[in-house]
């Protein structure tokens, strides 16, 4: 499932890791 950690990524930025995809998912979704 997807999950989304603001502690761990920046708004509108995905953090390094396992986070990666999961922020530009939802910086693409975000952008749209």
């Amino acid at each position: 499932m997807i999950r989304y950690v603001p502690e761990r990524s920046t708004p509108g930025l995905p953090s390094a890791g396992e986070d990666t995809e999961v922020g530009l998912l939802f910086l693409h979704l975000g952008w749209l």
